[in-house]
């Protein structure tokens, strides 16, 4: 009677084993079978990836991300700064037009419109209207102007006044420069003094 083997190949953790099962008849081996040379298990490379990263690697990859950070923030911080102080500038432009227009448009009713700058936790303003007949002086709008990293001074204050009277011209003595700062950008908002025209520049006057 033939006997019939059958070989049965099995993948265990990336190695290859054979198996070699008895005769299907359910007897012994043959003794060809018996003295046949055992197979030599053969190993098998795993693919790229099957064990992810090891702990060295994880390590660089950080240190260079932190590399890279390190490098980033300054530059960041400044471009921050700068938009900051941009943004700033334009506020205090705002606010001065403003003034200007309400004391030209409500000469009937004030004398002069102020704007009075503070710096309490953050830069704050406030439009103040004086009456002709000498009444009490009336406010018309408050606002913050900028975050607390950014401040707005005129001659070095913080805390100071630029009126406009009737003509919509600056008083006396309140034309010139604002100075207005965060870190180390700086833009300027600059009052004419016969025209009252109000101009933000990136270079001191």
């Amino acid at each position: 009677m033939a006997v019939y083997l059958c070989l049965r190949e099995e993948k265990v953790w990336g190695r290859t084993r054979i198996f070699r099962p008895r005769d299907v008849t359910g007897g012994r081996a043959s003794a060809s079978d018996r003295h046949a040379p055992e197979p030599t298990p053969t190993l098998q490379p795993s693919s790229p990836g099957q064990n992810g990263y090891t702990l060295l690697e994880l390590l660089l990859c950080l240190s260079i991300l932190g590399a890279l950070v390190a490098l980033a923030l300054p530059g960041f911080g400044h471009v921050l700064a700068e938009r900051r102080a941009t943004y700033a500038a334009h506020e205090v432009q705002r606010v001065l037009r403003t003034a200007q227009q309400l004391a030209t448009s409500e000469a009937g009713r004030f004398r002069r419109v102020e704007a009075r700058f503070s710096h309490g936790e953050q830069p704050w303003v406030e439009l103040w209207g004086v009456p002709w007949d000498g009444q009490p002086t009336e406010l018309l709008a408050s606002s913050a102007l900028a975050p607390p990293s950014v401040t707005v001074r005129r001659s070095g204050a913080s805390q100071f006044t630029v009126a406009f009277g009737a003509s919509g011209a600056p008083a006396v003595g309140d034309q010139g420069t604002v100075e207005v700062r965060c870190g180390d950008s700086v833009r300027y908002v600059v009052l004419a003094a016969v025209t009252g025209r109000v101009r933000v520049s990136e270079v001191a006057p």
